[in-house]
């Protein structure tokens, strides 16, 4: 089937020389505003661009007609084409389809839990084939133990297990949006029965007139340049505390003239809100464009302390718990993030199989506090630690009752904060970036290591990469402390352990070592740094926990990265350590993270050195009831 339309494209002449593509484009966004163009074609002399309408093209002719560009005076002209509109046969009619914010954040919602675990059982199965696959495309074989995917573990709490979400702020619906509906309804009206698989495509207008402003979650696709966001009162995954907090704050939105951020127009206010909701804890961070007018944003800022952090008690919220607020100004996603303290204590606080952690507001924690509680005991398991006879309890923590069983002198905080590897406080690189120098530690560390006699045989030590707030680590610290008291275990108790935890974010190794304190473990037995891991492992032997030596240490690894898992460099020195006899690999996106685990499995090589792991385990852990995503563990061993 073929339908001719006319095509309203715009011809730019007279352009500068030696000029590129992302030349021309900008300079288009610059001088269109709203106008919205596409397929952008530039042959180095001349351009041209379509636009979606004759109204637009002719609107574009006149802002750009002898428009300065580089010194050059553009010339700008309509050329209009017959084009041809292809539809493929066979296949259904994609129709733009509003769903609610639970059918896109928790698909699964509607199923019996049993059989959400049974699908993704099934889509653990279908990783661990491909990533099978991966490994025999890279001379790999014979690495998978008999039986080594196992079943999913259930979560211990289904429904409010969120304890972190991202809300975009924009519009529930654009007009634009109403129309490209009632469009492809009408064309489907006109097609015979037999027609009726048809893809249509819809070209949409960024610029559409706002129904109401929504803080929720995003529906649509950017690739449309089209998108609207939904309400999230009915998402069974966020407590009812986060839920009348983004509705307060929906509402505080709207009182102020200052519009959504909009991603193609690049303009804008507001832009994200995001929520960390513990028991007795909930920090807000308001992400926003930086605006032109400080003024208003200094407004904003003390109209947003007093709505939600009101000095008089009395004018608290009533259905809410707030206790701090932080501020980010950010232009692009890629830049810096700074946070602005507000209002409130700068850090909230969560309580994990006994242990209490200080988390601010950059420090990574798992979404989900519970089933963090079920990913470590797991963890600690295939690590063949000790079981307890008295397991601790696991959930939230209040910080008022922290403050008061907890309490650190403010002298003792500032001391475990300023603990650095690197003791210069000029070079603001070398503080943020560990590259692991030997004099820098000789005289400090290494005198340690020479004077502390090492009559036991052998120690055991967790390396936690990519450690955060150093959960993982505390809590298998705590784990073997607690066997030891409760008799459970003896090899511990006759050889020494600790741990060290290595982290980009300096945010996160401050709040890693206050945790460790708080939690009865000194610097010399948990050890926090901040720098890269490969940086660290050179010279590892530096940074062992005191009566631990490198040299015939049982290092157990722990590496919980981001999603998209972590750079070659790491991975080499990963397979580089000797000492590494066992690794234990975090991933929410196994699929994402298939390269690393191909990495650490292929043979030697003159780029990957070391001798290479093998899976052993694969253990999937339901983090994220009614949705399609779980935690994976896998065990690695060589």
């Amino acid at each position: 089937m073929e339908e001719k339309k006319l095509v309203y494209r715009v011809k730019l002449t007279k352009l500068p020389k030696y000029m590129a593509y992302q030349d021309i484009n900008k300079f288009l966004k610059n001088n269109l505003g709203n106008i919205y163009f596409c397929k952008l074609k530039y042959d180095g002399k001349k351009a041209y661009f379509t636009c979606s309408s004759e109204a637009d093209a002719i609107e574009s002719v006149k802002l750009l007609d002898n428009a300065k560009f580089k010194n050059m005076r553009v010339n700008a002209e309509i050329v209009v084409d017959n084009a041809v509109v292809e539809f493929k046969v066979g296949e259904r009619a994609k129709v733009f389809e509003v769903k609610t914010a639970s059918e896109m954040v928790t698909p699964l919602a509607n199923l019996p839990y049993e059989e959400q675990l049974e699908i993704k059982f099934k889509s653990s199965r279908d990783v661990m084939l491909y990533i099978l696959k991966q490994l025999n495309n890279a001379n790999v074989f014979d690495v998978f133990c008999d039986n080594v995917l196992q079943k999913v573990l259930p979560a211990p709490l289904i429904t409010a297990y969120r304890n972190k979400c991202e809300f975009t702020i924009g519009y529930s619906k654009s007009k634009q949006q109403s129309k490209q509906e009632k469009a492809i309804k009408a064309l489907e009206e006109q097609l015979d029965e037999e027609d009726q698989n048809i893809i249509t495509k819809v070209v949409t207008n960024p610029s559409f007139s706002p129904i109401k402003i929504i803080v929720g979650f995003i529906n649509g696709k950017m690739m449309n340049r089209s998108y609207s966001v939904l309400p999230i009162e009915e998402c069974q995954n966020l407590s009812l505390n986060t839920i009348n907090v983004v509705k307060h704050f929906q509402e505080f939105v709207r009182e102020f003239d200052e519009r959504p951020f909009n991603e193609f127009l690049r303009k804008g206010f507001w832009k994200m809100l995001t929520v960390k909701d513990f028991l007795g804890d909930c920090m807000l961070i308001v992400t926003v464009n930086p605006h032109n007018d400080l003024k208003i944003s200094s407004k904003i800022k003390q109209k947003l302390v007093e709505k939600f952090l009101p000095k008089n008690p009395e004018n608290l919220l009533p259905d809410c718990n707030i206790t701090s607020i932080f501020w980010q100004e950010q232009e692009n996603s890629s830049d810096d993030k700074v946070y602005e303290h507000l209002a409130g204590p700068p850090f909230v606080y969560e309580s994990l199989l006994g242990c209490t952690f200080r988390i601010s507001a950059s420090t990574f924690f798992q979404t989900n506090s519970t089933g963090a509680a079920l990913l470590y005991s797991t963890i600690g398991d295939l690590l063949k630690l000790p079981k307890l006879i008295n397991v601790p309890g696991s959930g939230k923590f209040s910080r008022m009752e922290k403050s008061k069983n907890n309490a650190l002198s403010e002298e003792d905080e500032e001391k475990i904060d300023n603990i650095d590897i690197d003791k210069s406080k000029d070079n603001e690189e070398e503080k943020e970036e560990c590259e692991a120098k030997k004099p820098r530690l000789d005289e400090e560390i290494g005198k340690e290591l020479t004077t502390t006699p090492q009559k036991q045989n052998g120690s055991n030590v967790f390396l936690d990469i990519c450690c955060g707030s150093g959960s993982i680590a505390i809590c298998l610290m705590a784990r073997v402390r607690q066997s030891i008291n409760e008799g459970t275990i003896s090899d511990y108790s006759k050889v020494p352990y600790g741990c060290v935890g290595i982290d980009l974010n300096i945010e996160a190794i401050r709040d890693a070592r206050r945790n460790a304190s708080e939690n009865g473990f000194d610097d010399k037995s948990c050890k926090f740094l901040c720098g890269q891991a490969e940086s660290v492992f050179k010279d590892l032997k530096y940074y062992m926990p005191t009566g631990c030596s490198i040299q015939d240490a049982n290092i157990m690894g722990i590496l919980d990265p981001p999603r998209a898992g972590i750079p070659d460099k790491a991975i080499i020195g990963c397979r580089k350590l000797l000492q590494l006899k066992t690794l234990i690999y975090v991933s929410c996106d196994p699929r994402a993270a298939t390269k690393n685990f191909v990495d650490l499995c292929r043979p030697m090589s003159c780029k990957f050195d070391g001798q290479p792991f093998k899976i052993v385990a694969i253990q999937p852990v339901d983090l994220f009831p009614m949705t399609k995503h779980l935690e994976w563990i896998v065990k690695f061993e060589r």
